[in-house]
């Protein structure tokens, strides 16, 4: 005898974002009086595999999710398949920076742009000391040495690691031949002589060019 085959059918294929979950809608019957059961394929994939109206798990990369049915009695089996497919682009990270190099006791600005993946970013700078906000997108960062950053950001399913190096150049060596007492009344000085070369001079928290000690 030639025994009928169960109903199967997975529901239309689908879109959506990377990180996001489908909603699968499948629907079966069985042409005996006999129950029909039901598994989706890959299981591991969804939430409720033996169920067939269910949902996926969170994808990364387009899909194609089988419905299997079979009739309980006779063993009679048949599959559907559904397509899902994921539009988006992997998460990446590119720092950007004020400056590579500062003198030491400045600072800089440390900025990452994450793209892709899921768009729900977090961030975590390191090493954190020294670092305005070391959980931000943009952090001002006051290294006391030559320092090598590190950026962790996690769009809740995956994670990425950036890096950037900032050199912290030692201030210069500052000298001037310069008398220590003046007379009454003597005239205005003018400031010359300091090294290294290619300075300015202030006087009073002023750039100056010449010092008048009355």
């Amino acid at each position: 005898s030639v025994l009928n085959t169960p109903f199967a059918n997975a529901g239309p294929n689908q879109s959506i974002t990377a990180g996001s979950i489908a909603s699968l809608n499948g629907v079966i019957n069985s042409f005996n009086t006999s129950g029909v059961g039901s598994i989706w394929l890959p299981d591991s994939l969804v939430v409720n595999p033996f169920d067939d109206t269910t949902n996926t798990v969170n994808l990364l990369v387009s899909t194609s999710f089988v419905l299997v049915a079979v009739d309980t009695s006779t063993g009679c089996s048949t599959t559907d398949t559904t397509i899902v497919s994921v539009s988006s682009t992997p998460l990446t990270t590119t720092i950007s920076t004020s400056a590579d190099s500062i003198c030491q006791g400045g600072s800089v600005l440390l900025n990452v742009n994450a793209t892709g993946g899921t768009g729900n970013y977090s961030y975590s700078w390191s090493p954190s000391g020294g670092l305005s906000t070391p959980n931000a997108a943009s952090t001002n960062a006051s290294p006391a040495t030559t320092t090598k950053y590190f950026v962790t950001v996690n769009d809740g399913l995956t994670t990425t690691t950036d890096s950037i190096e900032i050199t912290v150049l030692p201030l210069p060596g500052v000298s001037i031949n310069f008398p220590d007492t003046f007379c009454v009344n003597e005239p205005a000085m003018v400031l010359s002589g300091g090294l290294p070369l290619g300075g300015s001079y202030q006087v009073n928290g002023f750039t100056a060019i010449n010092f008048d000690p009355s």
